[in-house]
């Protein structure tokens, strides 16, 4: 089961990837970034279904907020790649 769900992640992975044209250094970092980006809207998602916590705008918001938080992070970042 789990190889499904990181071949799932992997795929859309590549999809955003290749969507962003990014290369090089910067390609690799980006790519660690969205792996766990989506393994983070995989865990909230199942939250959100089991438990019906948080409704679907703040789902929404939650993780858009969190891949934005993490690039941001990256461009504040005192080695940024290159």
């Amino acid at each position: 089961m789990q190889a499904i769900v990181y071949g799932e992640h992997a795929a859309m992975r590549e999809v955003v990837l290749r969507a962003t044209g990014v290369t090089g250094a910067v390609r690799e970092t980006v790519s660690a970034i969205l792996t766990s980006w989506l393994m983070f809207v995989h865990t909230l998602c199942l939250d959100w279904l089991e438990n019906d916590s948080l409704t679907r705008d703040e789902v929404r918001s939650t993780c858009l907020g969190a891949l934005t938080g993490a690039l941001a992070a990256l461009e504040d970042s005192p080695h940024p790649p290159n």
